[in-house]
């Protein structure tokens, strides 16, 4: 099964990323989570997205998506997350989507812990950019962010 290749979308001429997961994280029953980075509300530039067919007009999403985002920057020119270190009062950063993984499942875990729904909870998506497609938002974020702020 072959990959597609990313495209280049919007007017900066930047890869996005679109068609980028790996084939790890495609399974159907996979939890995919998106790196978002603090400050801006972006999606992260290394986090990958789900697909995007343009043959059909417009862009449709294609394939697997992020079920969600979460914090894995916190801002432009602080990328990753503070963490402890492996020695006694120290710290390390905790950096890429990995990162965003860890604060989702806690998330996860402390719903499941609650009776709720795993995915109970899940705050909306940050405002869209002027000439951004939802289409475009939701294949790189997915349908929400994880409610925990660093």
């Amino acid at each position: 099964m072959g990959g597609r290749q990313s495209r280049l979308e919007g007017s900066s001429g930047l890869v996005r990323g679109f068609g980028c997961l790996s084939a790890i994280c495609s399974a159907p029953a996979a939890t995919r989570v998106a790196g978002l980075q603090g400050g801006t509300g972006g999606p992260a530039a290394y986090s990958s997205g789900g697909g995007l067919d343009r043959l059909s007009g417009g862009p449709v999403a294609w394939g697997a998506q992020p079920s969600f985002a979460a914090l894995s920057d916190q801002g432009p020119s602080r990328p990753g997350l503070p963490s402890i270190g492996s020695v006694t009062g120290s710290g390390a950063r905790l950096v890429g989507t990995s990162a965003a993984a860890a604060l989702a499942s806690r998330w996860m875990v402390a719903n499941a812990a609650a009776g709720k729904p795993l995915e109970d909870g899940l705050s909306p998506l940050p405002l869209l950019p002027p000439g951004d497609a939802e289409v475009l938002r939701s294949a790189r974020l997915g349908r929400g962010v994880v409610p925990i702020e660093i």
